[in-house]
Order: C-alpha cells, then structure tokens, then sequence
C-alpha cells in the first residue's frame, strides 16, 4: 500500500501531471485570474515539488528580476505571460539561456467585474516546457489555447500581440477614445509602420501571407476589445518591453513617433 501511495505521488508530481503549481504576480489582474483555479498555490519555487510548474504573471520589465530570485535548477520551469519579446534574439541573455516556457494571451478581464473576455480569435499560445500543462489550466478557467512547437511560428505570434499592445494604448490615449473608436487610416498607418520596424529588429522578411495574417489578427483581436481602452499608466511602465523595442528599429518610425511625442511618455 505504502509503495503504491508513493508510484502515485509520483506520477502526479512528474513534469506532465504535477497538479499544483505557483503564481508569481498574483496581485495583478491576470495572476489573480489565473489564481483562481483550484490548483495554484502562492507557494515559493523553493517550496514547489521538483518540475512544478510556476506562473510569472509579471510585466516585462520584471521578468530579470524574478528569474535571478529563483533557484537555478527551477529557472526552466518559470512560464512567463507578458507581452514583451521574451526571448527574441536581441532579449535578456539570461533569460534566452534558461529556455523559459512562455504564454502570449489573447484575453482580458473586465476590470469593472472580473468577468473573462474571451475574444474567437487569435488563441492563446503556448510554447516550453509546461505547455499542455497550462493550457489545461486556462480550459479549467475557461480560455481557449493551443500549444506551438516552431519557434519562427511562436515568433510571429509574439510580434503580433506586442504591435496590438503597443499601437492601441496609443491611439486610444492621443485621441481619447475606446479601441472601437480610434482612427482607421491612422490606425492601419500605425500597424503597418510597427510591423515593418519589427521585421527590422528581428532581422527578418515575412511573407505577404504572413504579413497579412500580423494585420488580420491584430485588427480581429481589436474588434473583440471594442468597448476597452488600454491603459496608458501601464504601457508606461512597460515602454521599453513594447514601444521602446520597436524604436530600436532602424525603419521609419515617423508616426509612431510623433504619437508618442503627443502623449508626453517619450
């Protein structure tokens, strides 16, 4: 019996089937979301089985800071949700060499009642380590996801949801309005001229179905956070981890600039 009792909890503590897991950046919006599952825990990495998964629901700028404060052999476990290029070529050393599983979230929470927005499309993806893991989680909280091998097809994922987060706040702020109701002409301007400052910083040339579909998922997510005006205090915060990589690009950035003048962060 006592044999027994360990195979299982065993079983349930591997990589794949470790039923608890920790979440770092609880307090925020999205790691209370995700808190809300039955099985997280407010456990340190210390204190986590071996292989459990951790949540870092942290903004980009913190992503440094957590990953030196945890335990080396439980740095491959960290799964980050954030919208900044985690591990894209030019990022963090350090966090490139732990090979940090990572989340790209296409969802909101209504700050008004905590009510899940779940937009049809783009899907949540999952890339590392954990992924079918979390993914688990999110259909517990009711979010759709799918898990990526391919590192070029998680890429274009990653730039996708860092143009939608660095283009609305933006418009939104400047022209004081909800993401329903921005400027189109300026709106499109806006993506194409980030979309080509970010094949620039990834050294990269998409196709014009992959640049098409960028735009297609960019503008589909937009129409699903219609009514959500995104909060300029927070892109703020993160600016180096969104609008500021993008500034790094050797293309025109003429629009994107002068928007950027206009809302005195820059």
């Amino acid at each position: 019996m006592l044999l027994t009792r360990l195979l299982l909890l065993l079983l349930l503590c591997s990589t794949d089937f470790c039923l608890s897991f920790s979440v770092i950046g609880a307090g925020g919006t999205i790691g209370s979301f995700i808190s809300r599952h039955p099985e997280a825990t407010s456990a340190s990495a210390s204190d986590d089985p071996t292989d459990a998964m951790i949540v870092a629901a942290v903004p980009y700028n913190a992503l440094r800071d957590v990953l030196l404060a945890t335990p080396v052999d439980r740095r491959s476990d960290l799964l980050f949700l954030c919208n900044g290029p985690v591990g894209f070529d030019d990022d963090d050393v350090t966090i490139q060499e732990s090979s940090c599983p990572i989340a790209v979230l296409f969802f909101g929470i209504n700050p008004a009642n905590g009510q899940l927005i779940m937009p049809k499309a783009p899907t949540t993806a999952i890339r590392g380590k954990h992924a079918a893991r979390f993914s688990k989680v999110l259909a517990d909280l009711g979010v759709e996801s799918y898990c990526v091998d391919g590192k070029e097809e998680f890429r274009r994922i990653q730039l996708t949801k860092l143009i939608w987060t660095s283009v609305y706040w933006l418009l939104c702020f400047t022209q004081n309005c909800t993401i329903g109701e921005v400027n189109r002409e300026m709106e499109e301007r806006l993506i194409d001229e980030l979309l080509a400052a970010g094949e620039d910083r990834l050294k990269t040339s998409t196709s014009f179905t992959q640049r098409s579909r960028i735009i297609a998922d960019v503008l589909e997510y937009a129409s699903h956070m219609a009514d959500v005006t995104p909060s300029e205090t927070t892109a703020s915060k993160e600016f180096e981890g969104r609008n500021g990589w993008f500034l790094r690009a050797r293309t025109n950035n003429k629009i994107h600039q002068l928007l950027l003048l206009e809302s005195e962060i820059y």
